[in-house]
């Protein structure tokens, strides 16, 4: 978004999750700086804005199943949780943001070390996405570097995601998984035909 802009309260009628990637996204819940994940649920309604410094998101909309989980938004500073919930592994720290067990939707944000695998777990089978906010991964021949987007469908685990794995500088990634089963698709109020 541009600096000193504003757009007039709306209803997500598909829901909305997205990263603040530059600046900081401004509505009546609150001000979320660069490295705040934000979900906004199936009917939850905001007003945003931004000021002089401006805003970039990444943002995905339309793709929330409605499960009940209310319209109340959930607001996460990255950074900040990370250094009370996350997870070391041996590739990194992992940070579970959301789950949902009735869609088997899954996000997390993930800090790689540098040239690590990211192993394939229980939940790639099931698809996933990457978002890389810094640094960059390595499939193969190709690198994504920052604010580059992977997608691997469902079953494909057997096949490139093995070879995934983050740069020579490490990687700070967005990962979404158990959202593209056939269940999880199925579920989403806002059907998209082709």
């Amino acid at each position: 978004r541009r600096p000193m802009a504003a757009i007039r309260e709306h209803t997500h009628i598909g829901g909305e999750e997205f990263l603040v990637l530059e600046g900081t996204f401004k509505d009546q819940f609150g001000e979320f700086p660069a490295g705040t994940y934000v979900r906004n649920p199936i009917s939850s309604k905001h007003a945003p804005w931004v000021d002089e410094d401006g805003c970039t998101i990444m943002v995905k909309l339309l793709q929330m199943a409605e499960t009940g989980e209310g319209i109340d938004p959930l607001h996460i500073d990255i950074e900040e949780e990370k250094k009370t919930k996350g997870v070391a592994r041996s590739y990194g720290t992992i940070l579970d943001m959301y789950e949902n067990h009735g869609t088997g939707e899954k996000v997390q944000m993930c800090w790689l070390n540098p040239d690590e695998i990211l192993s394939v777990d229980d939940k790639s089978v099931d698809g996933e996405e990457f978002f890389i906010m810094e640094g960059s991964l390595v499939c193969g021949i190709e690198t994504y570097s920052r604010w580059g987007w992977l997608r691997f469908p469902p079953g494909d685990g057997e096949s490139k995601r093995r070879e995934l794995r983050s740069g020579s500088d490490g990687a700070t990634v967005y990962r979404k998984t158990g959202h593209l089963t056939e269940k999880a698709l199925s579920m989403e109020k806002i059907k998209i035909e082709e």
